[in-house]
């Protein structure tokens, strides 16, 4: 994880940690930030060729900024959405669960190639309905299921699981749907089973 960090930032230099010093973070963010910039400038200084070593310091500690802003639900969205575009699995996850992760940046990470990404996806509130919809197909099964047990997604969709060809994901879909239920129709059918109750011993009594 750490070498992927200072690897994109070497082949593409597109994601200077400088960037980052243009939006607000918590104090403990802030203060991690300020102390990277300032280990890369000293490396870069005592570099022979220019460029630092890859198996710098900073490297590790750059992968630990880019972690807490990943999980920090203050992150702005923009950034988020750079971060996404680093090759590292485990900040995809974390940007995928972010409450402030924008629709479009969803979209892309639906597409991650690990299923743990593309259910963080679909449990996030700002996911496209579309971008559910295809998920709901998804061909691996921990994904549908952990779709099944998510009471914020529609109805249609759970009704699209409970009919799922694998049994362990329509089951839960199907308990999802029963936890969902309006108390007042919870109310109806109790009531038609007490009548059809209230029948049979009438019928048995002659």
């Amino acid at each position: 994880m750490y070498s992927e960090v200072l690897r994109f930032e070497n082949s593409y230099d597109t994601f200077p940690y400088n960037y980052l010093l243009e939006w607000e973070w918590p104090e403990h963010i802030e203060l991690l930030l300020r102390r990277l910039i300032w280990s890369r400038l000293v490396e870069l200084t005592e570099a022979t060729d220019g460029e630092p070593d890859a198996s710098a310091p900073s490297d590790h500690l750059a992968a630990k900024v880019c972690w807490l802003i990943a999980c920090c639900p203050q992150t702005h969205p923009a950034v988020l959405d750079v971060l996404a575009s680093i090759n590292c699995s485990a900040f995809a996850e974390r940007i995928a669960e972010n409450p402030k992760t924008a629709p479009s940046t969803l979209s892309r990470l639906a597409g991650h190639p690990l299923p743990e990404v593309r259910c963080a996806v679909a449990e996030n509130k700002n996911t496209p309905a579309e971008v559910i919809n295809i998920l709901v197909k998804d061909e691996h099964p921990d994904v549908r299921y952990s779709m099944a047990e998510n009471h914020n997604l529609a109805e249609d969709v759970l009704q699209t699981l409970s009919e799922d060809e694998n049994c362990y994901v329509s089951s839960r879909a199907r308990r999802t749907l029963n936890r969902l239920a309006p108390p007042a129709l919870v109310r109806m059918q109790l009531q038609r089973t007490q009548r059809a109750t209230d029948t049979l011993r009438k019928v048995g009594r002659g």
